[in-house]
């Protein structure tokens, strides 16, 4: 027997079955315990860095571990988090995993549709070994970054987001 249902909200439910057949008829009872998706487990529902400007950094560490409900809907096969943040202006923007505990990130930079711009794996401009890292030019609008393990693997990502702040030059006037 298999029963299929989609869910209207988080919580925990009593369920009563009656099932009859070969010999008599037994109720089957139990709980159910639903849990909602967290922001951030899907592009339309991102965590909202909001508009990048200055020499702030945004910092969030999430854990990607299937228990906490993100799901797996891009790039590879482990558990995704959304993040949404906007440029006013024209900027280079470094976006990190530096310090994540995961055992090898994987980071992903997709346009305001969701169409893909560019991904890193290993190696990146911010960080050395397993942890990934993005360093580019952007113009003015929205963008979502996808913080995720390489392949299946799961754990704390700490994922950076900041303009780079420029150096050199000259300022005449």
């Amino acid at each position: 027997l298999t029963i299929s249902i989609s869910p209207m909200s988080s919580g925990t439910f009593r369920y009563s079955l009656p099932l009859t057949g070969g010999c008599g008829s037994v109720n089957a009872t139990g709980t159910i315990t639903v849990s909602s998706t967290p922001t951030g487990a899907q592009i339309s529902n991102p965590i909202v860095v909001g508009t990048l400007n200055g020499c702030a950094t945004y910092a969030d560490t999430q854990d990607n571990n299937p228990s906490n409900c993100f799901q797996n809907n891009y790039g590879q096969p482990s558990d995704d988090i959304y993040y949404q943040f906007t440029l006013a202006y024209p900027a280079t923007v470094n976006i990190s995993l530096c310090g994540s505990t995961i055992y090898d990130s994987f980071l992903s930079l997709l346009n305001s549709s969701g169409g893909f711009i560019q991904f890193n794996d290993d190696n990146g401009p911010l960080c050395t070994g397993s942890n990934a890292s993005i360093r580019i030019s952007l113009a003015a609008g929205t963008y979502y970054v996808v913080s995720e393990g390489y392949d299946n693997n799961a754990g704390s990502i700490n994922t950076q987001i900041s303009i780079q702040v420029p150096t050199g030059g000259t300022i005449s006037g």
